[in-house]
């Protein structure tokens, strides 16, 4: 499968971004994404995902068998607002994201990220690496297959850091897609940096 970003223009409100941005993201070759604050990171992500209409350009998913297709519903998108609600538990925000994206309910990646022993704590009460940390769960357990990633080492630790990357590279591995905004130096397999 690839996804083909073609001449993409972003403004945003009054801003202009970029314009005449092309790449092409193919399984198994992880898309990096660097630049200044406000270079348009996050808008490149959103806009990808259906968020952020782009002034012009265009974005098109091939599957693997090279038929182009509707790609919207493959995507998982984990920005800087962390898309978990505060005023219930831990364990049901797993429950909700688990029931949206039909999936059995699965405490490994909690007991994984030693947020087990916070499973029935409200979220309201988690350190913010402790909410991010929830908030990348809700992602791994999508299922989706082109996952969208802002910033996910920000406010982690390096052990969390090390789960988080071994969880990437298994996407990966299996031939999914993955773009990631980093202000860090990631380092994968056959990876390819974008300078925005």
């Amino acid at each position: 499968m690839k996804l083909v970003i073609n001449n993409l223009h972003l403004e945003l409100g009054d801003k202009f971004l970029f314009k005449n941005l092309s790449f092409l993201l193919e399984s198994h070759k992880p898309l990096i994404i660097k630049g200044l604050n406000g270079s348009g990171k996050t808008s490149l992500l959103r806009s990808i995902c259906g968020l952020l209409k782009p002034v012009s350009g265009e974005i098109i998913f091939f599957n693997d068998n090279g038929e182009k297709k509707d790609y919207l519903h493959l995507c998982n998108y984990s920005g800087h607002k962390l898309a978990i609600k505060n005023d219930l538990t831990v364990q049901e925000n797993i429950r909700f994201w688990c029931s949206f994206y039909k999936k059995e309910i699965n405490n490994d990646l909690l007991s994984k990220f030693k947020l087990d022993n916070l499973a029935d704590i409200s979220v309201s009460l988690l350190s913010a690496g402790q909410m991010k940390k929830l908030s990348l769960i809700r992602v791994f357990l999508s299922g989706k297959c082109i996952w969208l990633l802002d910033e996910p080492m920000v406010g982690l630790d390096i052990e969390s850091q090390l789960i988080v990357k071994k969880l990437i590279e298994k996407h990966i591995n299996l031939g999914k897609l993955i773009l990631i905004t980093s202000h860090t130096d990631l380092l994968f397999d056959n990876q390819i940096l974008l300078n925005i």
